[in-house]
């Protein structure tokens, strides 16, 4: 299952709020679903040339672990005043496996998990789409990130 969220960086207050506050949503959709989904602690920066090309192949502050194993692939890319945050939940062990520290859905839970089971956790956990205590998204916010 694939995620993404996109909105001007000034919502979440920085990169790295964004960050953790898109997890900690998402970790919490996962605990409704019965899995003991926390976020890594901080750890030193990794150059990017030194990082492995996987999402799921390390771990970095604030990324979503499963006892130590990742179970959300993350990426974020900036332009100008806003972001786009994009990301992978494994389901099951169909995908490509390219490190061996990632885990899946089902495995964790020992049973099939449906996308739709999956879908209705993660809208339940953001039905109010807005970072904690901070102001919805106008769209006037949105309209003045386009390129002019």
């Amino acid at each position: 299952m694939t995620y993404a969220v996109a909105a001007p960086i000034a919502t979440f207050g920085s990169l790295r709020s964004a960050y953790r506050e898109i997890h900690t949503r998402i970790a919490a959709a996962l605990r409704l679903l019965g899995i003991d989904a926390v976020l890594a602690g901080d750890r030193p920066a990794v150059r990017p040339s030194d990082r492995p090309a996987s999402c799921f192949a390390m771990s970095v502050g604030g990324e979503i672990l499963v006892g130590d194993r990742k179970l959300v692939g993350s990426a974020q890319v900036r332009r100008g005043d806003a972001f786009l945050q994009h990301g992978s939940i494994l389901l099951d062990g169909s995908q490509p496996s390219s490190q061996n520290g990632e885990t899946t859905l089902q495995a964790v839970l020992k049973r099939p998990v449906s996308f739709d089971e999956v879908a209705a956790a993660i809208i339940k956990t953001w039905s109010d789409l807005r970072p904690s205590g901070r102001q919805a998204v106008r769209p006037s916010d949105i309209a003045s990130l386009a390129p002019r």
